[in-house]
């Protein structure tokens, strides 16, 4: 019966996760200029496939791109490449060895579970780190607070972004700062500081803004403070100073090798010549610019155009957490927390934007830090009534992604709209949140779910296989479904181009992972 249960459970987990993975970034032969997800991708592929840092074989020469005297380099920073490129590198090996259609090739599917990769681990290992704390959590919580987050529109199709690896890097912080302050033996001690340094300096190359960065151990070890934790003071350990070193190094290094010299200010590798006194302009006042920079916070918080109440319900939780340690007089948790909070909702203030794509993807980064802190604040239950809110809009919003551009009023325009911060800008959506609730009653918006996502493409590739390529059409026709859409041509053809074992390296990646996250919940 146990084993059956098992058996059951991994088969929904495989079945949620090719659903939730789409088609529309995967089913091409390569990833081509310009765009971020290029500039991610070419990060990789000089890593993995050239094994160099020189970027001129692999741009073209277009203002688009940084360049600096004779080097030419990508606007996106490496961080991301770094981490995706033995990714990209075990694919190219599969290409070379095992005949195929260069259509969703594996250099294109390894690099594009990176993303997952990561942000499924970064469920595993905090999922670890909590059972290290003693921290009772219930049954498939983080899971369900990271599916509910946002974070898997940038794993599960916008794999190319840097949001997973950001959000990874914050939990490895976490867990080495866990594992320090639970170790006794001074050799590992050591391993373990200099893990959490480079790690900070590797969350720093994927986005170099995310200066808050420097703070997290700091912020770890109060929280730690907070379960009675006897926490170790990491500055008197003379390995500290050899880690930040050698991290400062790497950087430099970096920094040097990439773009032709040092760059510690991320503006000018993407041109930016504004001041941030400019950025941060109180042309109309200090009172008005605080009372807007308010209006601003709310139209985040609560607006229609992903709101994070509604479509980061963790990301939202970040705000009355902060507000709970203020109340509770943890000074210190506060002051850091406040300070990260100014940082990334500042950010999103000076743009006025969501970013060109799904939700106010910069703060997805603080979503392992909502959750830790609220996690830890909670430890006697004094706040479990805040998962009545956590709990249903955490699904609320888990939905959303799937219901992401499946009809008119949940795409972003392609043309310039007024936002909801008052810009005119191209790919934006003011009405998101009231369009996804009218698009439970579009049956078409179900159709699109399943025909973006890699288990509809499966159940599309074995139907042709079993009823026949020319008979399943006239089949589809007679039920009355759009076969002469032009996407569905295009999406049918493909498929003959797909074979069976890219499907099954699919299923297999999915069901390690699935064996990995039920092991540990099912153990609690």
């Amino acid at each position: 019966m146990k084993n059956k249960k098992k058996f059951t459970i991994y088969c929904f987990l495989v079945l949620f996760f090719l659903l939730f993975l789409k088609i529309d970034y995967r089913f091409i032969d390569d990833i081509t200029c310009c765009g971020d997800d290029f500039d991610y991708y070419i990060h990789a592929k000089t890593i993995a496939i050239d094994n160099d840092l020189d970027y001129s074989n692999n741009l073209e020469n277009d203002p688009y791109f940084y360049k600096f005297n004779d080097v030419i380099a990508p606007k996106g920073f490496i961080g991301t490449g770094i981490m995706s490129a033995p990714f990209l590198y075990f694919g190219s090996v599969l290409n070379k060895y095992i005949v195929n259609n260069n259509f969703f090739n594996y250099e294109i599917i390894f690099y594009s579970l990176s993303s997952i990769f990561y942000f499924l681990l970064s469920i595993v290992l905090l999922n670890n780190a909590f059972e290290r704390l003693n921290l009772k959590i219930g049954n498939f919580f983080v899971f369900l607070i990271f599916f509910g987050s946002g974070l898997p529109y940038y794993a599960f199709e916008r794999y190319s972004m840097t949001h997973s690896y950001e959000v990874f890097i914050n939990v490895l912080i976490f867990t080495l700062v866990v594992a320090l302050h639970k170790e006794t033996n001074n050799r590992k001690v050591y391993l373990l500081i200099i893990g959490i340094l480079l790690s900070i300096c590797l969350g720093l190359l994927i986005r170099w803004t995310n200066y808050y960065i420097l703070f997290l151990p700091f912020l770890y070890k109060n929280l730690l403070g907070e379960l009675g934790l006897s926490t170790k003071k990491m500055f008197r350990f003379p390995i500290t100073y050899i880690g930040t070193a050698l991290s400062f190094y790497i950087f430099y290094w970096l920094s040097k090798s990439v773009y032709g010299r040092f760059i510690l200010d991320p503006r000018k590798v993407y041109g930016e010549k504004k001041e941030v006194a400019e950025l941060i302009s109180i042309d109309n006042g200090f009172v008005n610019t605080l009372i807007s920079y308010a209006s601003n916070i709310v139209n985040i918080l609560f607006g229609n155009e992903f709101g994070l109440f509604w479509t980061s319900p963790i990301t939202f939780l970040f705000v009355p957490v902060i507000l709970i340690f203020f109340f509770e007089r943890k000074y210190k948790i506060f002051s850091i927390l406040l300070l990260i909070f100014i940082q990334i909702f500042g950010i999103v203030i000076i743009w006025q934007s969501t970013a060109s794509s799904y939700g106010y993807r910069y703060v997805f980064s603080l979503i392992p830090i909502a959750l830790i802190s609220f996690v830890i604040l909670n430890k006697y239950g004094k706040y479990d009534y805040l998962k009545f809110y956590l709990y249903p809009f955490s699904i609320f919003s888990m939905f959303s992604v799937l219901f992401f551009e499946t009809n008119i009023n949940t795409q972003l325009s392609l043309i310039e709209t007024t936002n909801s911060f008052g810009r005119i800008t191209k790919y934006t959506q003011p009405n998101y949140v009231t369009g996804y609730l009218s698009s439970f009653s579009n049956p078409e918006s179900y159709q699109i779910i399943f025909l973006t996502s890699v288990l509809g493409a499966f159940v599309f590739k074995i139907l042709q296989s079993v009823v026949g390529y020319k008979e399943l059409l006239e089949l589809l026709n007679t039920l009355g479904l759009p076969i002469t859409n032009t996407d569905f041509q295009n999406f049918y053809i493909n498929l003959e181009r797909i074979e069976y074992l890219k499907f099954i390296t699919l299923i297999v990646f999915f069901i390690l992972f699935s064996k990995k996250i039920y092991r540990k919940k099912n153990n609690n």
